[in-house]
């Protein structure tokens, strides 16, 4: 009856603990397979902004407030940096979409080449 009870015992007490609530004190955002860096605002619910963050920012947030987290692009232009233009968007469109581009390129030629015969 003893161990019968102390393990009722200890099951509630595992219960409880597994179901405290937790508040979330700090956020760390990550863009691991990301292409292009992108900003983070975070909103209050009543649209104060609290802060911009980028992706590998630690964000301090109080766990009894609710959050609206806006992920925005960060624009580049391609006068401004060329190189980092190519690599942060050319380039990965380019890979998202090159089955289509192929295609494209492809009728193109195809007309291209029977109006010149």
């Amino acid at each position: 009856m003893k161990k019968q009870s102390l393990f009722i015992i200890i099951l509630l007490v595992l219960i409880v603990l597994t179901t405290i609530p937790v508040n979330a004190q700090t956020i760390l955002m990550s863009n691991p397979d990301g292409t292009a860096e992108r900003d983070i605002i975070v909103y209050s619910l009543n649209s104060t902004e609290i802060g911009v963050y980028n992706t590998s920012s630690l964000i301090p947030l109080n766990g009894e407030y609710n959050y609206i987290f806006v992920l925005k692009p960060q624009g580049n232009n391609f006068i401004d940096d060329p190189g980092d233009w190519l690599t942060n968007y050319a380039f990965p469109y380019v890979k998202t979409n090159i089955i289509p581009l192929l295609l494209i390129a492809t009728v193109i030629m195809i007309a291209l080449t029977r109006r010149r015969s």
